[in-house]
C-alpha cells in the first residue's frame, strides 16, 4: 500500500509523533510505501508568498529541513511548504494524525487514497473544541488509541470509531533485565510545566513525601530546561538521548504519572517494562494498560495528597513494591509494536477490499 501520515509542527520529542513514527517504520519494514508529510506552516498563503511556497518545494528536494534527530526514522519523511493538495501525493491510504491535519486532509481529493484519522486524544487542550470536535464528525475513517477516546468519539460523531488500537512499547529499547531495589528509594516522573500534565500535583506530593523521608532520592526528565518550580534535590535530566530513557526509568523504584488527561501515555509503559512500580492518577486510560491494585496504584486526579500517600505505601511496604513492580512488567509485555502494527495494517486493508 502507498500509506501517507500527515502530521504538523515542530519534529520535538513526544509520545504522538513516537506514535506516528513507530507506525511508519513497521509498515515501511512489511513493504508498505510510508510516507510522512510534514507541512512547513499550518495554512496555504495567497499571492506572492503561495508563488514563494512553490519554489520551496523544489529546494526541499534538493535540500528539505532536518528530521528528528531523536529518533531512528526509516520511512520517508517529505517536507511539504503547506497542507496544499497540489503537494500531497496520490495513494491508496492518507492518515490524519491531529485535529488541524484532519481538516487538511478532509478536504483532499479521493485520489490521495482513503482518509484515515488516528485520534490519539482528546485535543481540546491544543485546539478550540468546537473545532476539535467536528473533526469527529468529518467523513473520515476514525482509529482510537484507546477504549475511552473510541467511545468519546462515537458519541459526539454518531459514526463508527475503529479499534482500540492500544500503543506498543520498543521492548528493544525499554527493557531492566537485573533489578535492583535502592535503599533509599528512587521516585521518577516526567517534567512538563503543561498544566494538563499535573507536574505541580507530582511536585507537591514530592514535597509530602521528603517530609517523611527525607532519604528518599526525586528524578526527572523533561524536554525543557530544569523549571522554576523543580527543587534543587531532585536529580533532572534535561532532554536526555532517548537510549538513556532506559537507564532514567531503570534507576527508578517508583514512578508517578499525574497527568490530568491522556489519550494512551507511553511514559507508563515504558517505566513497567523497565520494572518501575507505577502510580498513575486514575483518569480512563489507564484501565487499558493495566489493573488498578494489581498491576499499578491509582488515585484520584488533582489530589497531591493522595499521590504521596500512594508513594508512601510502596515506601513502607517493600513486598507490596515488588509485586506491583514485577506484575506491571509482566502485564506491559503484551504490549507490543507487532501487536498494533498488524491491526492498524489490518484496518487498512479491510478498507480497502471494500
Amino acid at each position: 500500500m502507498r500509506i501517507s501520515f500527515v502530521v504538523a509542527g515542530r519534529m520535538v520529542v513526544g509520545g504522538g509523533l513516537r506514535v506516528i513514527f513507530e507506525y511508519a517504520n513497521r509498515l515501511t519494514l512489511k513493504g508498505h510505501q510510508v510516507t510522512i508529510l510534514w507541512p512547513q506552516r499550518n495554512e496555504e498563503p495567497d499571492g506572492l508568498a503561495g508563488f514563494a511556497d512553490r519554489l520551496r518545494a523544489l529546494i526541499y528536494l534538493r535540500r528539505p529541513p532536518e528530521g528528528p534527530r531523536w529518533f531512528d526514522l526509516k520511512a520517508r519523511l517529505k517536507p511539504i511548504p503547506n497542507p496544499s493538495e497540489r503537494f500531497v501525493p496520490e495513494g491508496d491510504i492518507i492518515v490524519a494524525t491531529r485535529w488541524d491535519t484532519a481538516e487538511w486532509v478532509n478536504g483532499y481529493s479521493d485520489a490521495k487514497g482513503i482518509k484515515f484519522y488516528l485520534i490519539q486524544s482528546y485535543e481540546i487542550w491544543d485546539g478550540p473544541k468546537d473545532r476539535v470536535e467536528a473533526t469527529y464528525r468529518m467523513p473520515l475513517k476514525k482509529i482510537a488509541v484507546s477504549s475511552w477516546l473510541k467511545t468519546l468519539v462515537e458519541s459526539i460523531s454518531g459514526q463508527e470509531v475503529y479499534g482500540p488500537v492500544l500503543n506498543g512499547v520498543d521492548f528493544d529499547m525499554f527493557y531492566n533485565p537485573e533489578k535492583v531495589y535502592h535503599n533509599p528509594r528512587r521516585i521518577g516522573m516526567v517534567y512538563d510545566p503543561t498544566i494538563r500534565k499535573g507536574t505541580a500535583d507530582g511536585l507537591f506530593a514530592f514535597e509530602l513525601v521528603r517530609r517523611q523521608f527525607p532519604e528518599v532520592e526525586f528524578v526527572m526528565f523533561g524536554k525543557d530546561f530544569r523549571g522554576v518550580d523543580v527543587p534543587e534535590y531532585v536529580e533532572y535530566h534535561h532532554d536526555p538521548p532517548q537510549d538513556m530513557l532506559r537507564e532514567i526509568y531503570s534507576s527508578c523504584d517508583i514512578w508517578v504519572m499525574p497527568s490530568w488527561l491522556e489519550g494512551l501515555a507511553l511514559v507508563p509503559m515504558e517505566a513497567m517494562a523497565c520494572k518501575c512500580a507505577v502510580i498513575c492518577a486514575d483518569i480512563p486510560m489507564v484501565r487499558d494498560i493495566g489493573v488498578p491494585g494489581e498491576t499499578m496504584l491509582v488515585y484520584p486526579p488533582r489530589n497531591p495528597l493522595a499521590l504521596a500517600d500512594a508513594i508512601v505505601d510502596l515506601i513502607r511496604n517493600e513486598d507490596k513494591l515488588r509485586r506491583l513492580s514485577t506484575a506491571g512488567y509482566r502485564y506491559i509485555r503484551r504490549f507490543t509494536w507487532d501487536r498494533a502494527v498488524d491491526q492498524l495494517e489490518k484496518i487498512f486493508l479491510d478498507l480497502m477490499e471494500q
